[in-house]
Formats: C-alpha cells, structure tokens, sequence
C-alpha cells in the first residue's frame, strides 16, 4: 500500500548497503546485531513476521518479492533484483533468510558509529586480550558466525591492516569501520580502547539521542 511504500524502500536501501559491506563489515554487523535494544529487535522482528507468510522461521526468494510489491515497491526489475539479494544475504547458505540474517540487514547503520559496540566487537574477536587481532582470530570469529571462506583472511588484512604488521589494532579496526568520530578521538591523542565503559555508555546514549531510527509494525520512525 501506499503508506507501506516508504518501509519498503528503507528495506530495501539497507538490504543493498549490506551486500556491499566487506566481510569485516558483515561480520561486525552480524556482532552488532546481538547488542541490539528491545525495542530495534522488536520493530525488526515485526518486520520480519510481515514478510515470513507462512510464519516458518525463515523469509524465502518469493515471500520478500510478495511483501516488497504489496508495501508498494515495485519495478520491471524486481524479480531480478530479489533474487540477486537473495543471494548475497542468505550467510548460512539454507536459500533463505532467517531472522538473524534480516536483523543484519536491516539493522540502523549508525549502530557501526557507536564506540560502545565497536568496542564490543573488537574485544569479542581479541580473544587472547592483547589488542591485536591475529589470522586466527579473525579466522575463529568468522567461522563462529559461519562466514568463514577460503581467502577472508588475506582479504579483511589487505583491507584493515595499514601498516601491513599482519595484525589489526583497535584505531585500523574502526577506521575500516568507517567511525568517523572515533576517529576524531584517535587523532586528538584519545585511545578508546582504554576508554571506560562508563564514558562509552554515555557516549553510545547521546549518539542513540541524536540519531535513532527503528521500524515500529506500521511506519518507519525517526525518533528526535
């Protein structure tokens, strides 16, 4: 329907953001994901349960070109179009989406500027704590998301690690990130790494303030 019709084009927006993501990016998002408040995962899961007809736990190629047409998003290319996304969304290789995977895509971007969860994220790969992400790390956190594919590694080393250690430290992580006020902190001599969780929170909470944007079940809000 018409009114729908401004959802639908959100979705798909962020739906052709994501494919475009770096398996780095991918994979922090899919990190990200989890941290999500109750009220993203519940606008996001509505969502969801709109475009999952038959109510089976997973959206199929047909049941996202069914959903997007009927919220009023429509081209002579559309079938084309859901099926290349299709392709490129489904992670796990099941010919479906589940939840997990369209929370992922679908997700407000500004959570990939929050310092909070770029933090998260990191020290969730940086197992061994010492705030270097080695091949294998990246290799166990991509396997763990069941991303893992032969060449990944070279891949997210060539694209984070700039000064070519064969490590990536917190300031090369979030600047493939792409946070740029993080990056206003590194070069005003601020280590967030090191930062305190309570200085992070509030940080994360003014961002959040500022810019919020959740589905609710019948329009997408941008809440002030």
């Amino acid at each position: 329907t018409a009114s729908e019709k401004p959802i639908a084009n959100e979705v798909v927006s962020r739906l052709k953001k994501f494919i475009k993501m770096s398996k780095l990016q991918r994979m922090v998002t899919r990190m990200i994901a989890e941290m999500l408040s109750p009220a993203e995962v519940h606008g996001l899961k509505t969502l969801f349960q709109k475009l999952d007809k038959d109510s089976d736990g997973v959206i199929t190629v047909d049941e996202l070109r069914i959903g997007l047409k009927e919220w009023g998003y429509g081209n002579e290319g559309l079938e084309y179009e859901v099926q290349s996304m299709m392709a490129k969304l489904d992670m796990d290789g099941s010919g479906t989406i589940d939840l997990e995977e369209f929370m992922c895509a679908t997700m407000n971007r500004c959570q990939l500027e929050m310092e909070e969860n770029l933090l998260q994220a990191f020290q969730q790969i940086d197992t061994d704590g010492n705030g270097l992400l080695t091949r294998e790390e990246l290799q166990n956190a991509l396997v763990k998301f069941g991303l893992f594919e032969a060449g990944d590694i070279d891949e997210i080393l060539e694209e984070a690690d700039q000064n070519h250690d064969g490590l990536i430290d917190y300031s090369e992580f979030a600047s493939t990130l792409g946070s740029e006020k993080l990056m206003k902190k590194l070069s005003s001599g601020t280590n967030s790494v090191e930062m305190s969780s309570t200085e992070l929170h509030q940080d994360s909470k003014k961002k959040m303030k500022t810019s919020s944007a959740v589905f609710t079940m019948d329009v997408w809000t941008e809440h002030p």
